[in-house]
């Protein structure tokens, strides 16, 4: 996991640097991609809650 956040802080000043990106691009994925994360995950608990109330 730690690898994981090491290789997305540097690609997140890489780009930054590179000029790729501006910040706000960056921190606007980053914030699209943690909601459609926390989405994914509260849609899978329902399913399973709902599994064990059949």
């Amino acid at each position: 996991m730690y690898f994981s956040i090491l290789i997305i802080v540097l690609t997140i000043i890489g780009r930054v640097l590179s000029g790729v990106h501006w910040f706000t691009d960056v921190m606007g994925g980053l914030l699209l991609g943690s909601s459609l994360t926390m989405l994914y995950y509260s849609i899978v608990q329902r399913l399973k809650l709902s599994e064990q109330i059949l």
